[in-house]
C-alpha cells in the first residue's frame, strides 16, 4: 500500500477541520479563522507519525503517546481552553467524532471493492477514495446537526427562566427566554453571547457614550435579532446564571451583551444548548 505524504497531510488537515467544527456547532464555541487554520496544519503534518519506523511494544506505545499529546495541543489551538475540565470535555468529544468517522469509514470500506488495510504503529488506515472521505465528512456533519435539532427540541418553549447577571456588588435579575435562534459569539472569545435587553443595565455601565467603557471591559459586537439590528457592547466579565420554573440554576460559561430595551419590556435571550 503506497502512502502518498502530500495527500496524507492534506487529508487530514481538511479531517481535522471538520472534527473541529463539529465540536464547535456541539459546545457552541467560535474558533477563529486563525487559529483553525494553525490547528488544522497541526493535524495535517501530525499525521507524518506513519512515517515513524518503530521497533518493539514499548516504541509504539511511546508513539501512540506522541499522537495523544499532538491532539490535545490541536484541540488546546483551536479552542484556547485553560480549565482542566474543559479540556477533558473537549478531548473526549474530539475522540468520539473521531470513533463516528472510524465506523462510517469501516462501513463505506466494507461495501467498496478495495479490501486494503493498513496497521503501523497500533493505528489503521483504510484505502478509501477522497469521495468516500467527503462522504464520511458529511455524514458526520448530517449526525451532529441532528444532535443539535433533538437537543432544540428538548427544551419547552413555554418555560419560565431567570437570568442572573452578577458583576462586583452589582446584581439584576431578569426573565429570561430560551431561543436557539441566538447563536452570537465573541469575535474576541468565543463564547456565546446572552443577550440582556435592560435600560438599567444599559445605563448603570453608560454604555450609550463608548469613551466612558470601563477601560478593557467592553467591546462593540455587531447583532441582528428579531427585535432589530446593530451594534451592541459586550463584556466577558461577571457572571450570568439562569434558574428555571423548578429552582434548578445553570451557571453558564458565557458573554454578556447589553442593548437598551427602550418601551420593551426587560429581559434575557439565551441558547437553551448552555444549558447542558
Amino acid at each position: 500500500m503506497k502512502i502518498y505524504l502530500d495527500v496524507l497531510i492534506i487529508t487530514n488537515c481538511i479531517m481535522t477541520m471538520v472534527y473541529l467544527q463539529c465540536i464547535s456547532r456541539i459546545t457552541h464555541s467560535k474558533i477563529s479563522r486563525v487559529r483553525i487554520v494553525i490547528s488544522s496544519l497541526t493535524g495535517g503534518i501530525s499525521s507524518l507519525i506513519v512515517a515513524v519506523n518503530t521497533q518493539g511494544f514499548i516504541q509504539s506505545c511511546a508513539l501512540t503517546t506522541v499522537k495523544f499529546i499532538l491532539i490535545g495541543l490541536i484541540v488546546f489551538i483551536a479552542f484556547n481552553i485553560r480549565k482542566p475540565k474543559d479540556f477533558a470535555k473537549y478531548i473526549f468529544l474530539y475522540f468520539f467524532i473521531e470513533l463516528i468517522f472510524a465506523g462510517v469509514s469501516l462501513l463505506l470500506w466494507q461495501i467498496t471493492d478495495s479490501r486494503i488495510i493498513y496497521v503501523k504503529n497500533y493505528t489503521i488506515y483504510f484505502d478509501i477514495s477522497l469521495i468516500h472521505l467527503v462522504i464520511a465528512a458529511v455524514t458526520i456533519y448530517g449526525i451532529i446537526s441532528v444532535y443539535e435539532w433533538l437537543l432544540r427540541r428538548k427544551f419547552n418553549a413555554a418555560e419560565k427562566y431567570k437570568a442572573t447577571y452578577s458583576i462586583g456588588n452589582y446584581e439584576i435579575e431578569l426573565p429570561a427566554i430560551a431561543d436557539s435562534g441566538n447563536k452570537l459569539c465573541d469575535v474576541f472569545t468565543g463564547m456565546p453571547i446572552v443577550i440582556f435587553y435592560s435600560k438599567e443595565l444599559f445605563e448603570h455601565f453608560n454604555l450609550d457614550n463608548e469613551s466612558s467603557y470601563p477601560l478593557g471591559s467592553f467591546h462593540v459586537t455587531p447583532y441582528s435579532t428579531v427585535v432589530g439590528e446593530g451594534v451592541m457592547p459586550v463584556t466577558s466579565k461577571g457572571s450570568v446564571t439562569i434558574t428555571d420554573s423548578s429552582g434548578k440554576t445553570k451557571l453558564l460559561k458565557c458573554c454578556v451583551g447589553i442593548i437598551h430595551n427602550g418601551k420593551n419590556k426587560s429581559r434575557a435571550i439565551f441558547n437553551p444548548c448552555l444549558l447542558q
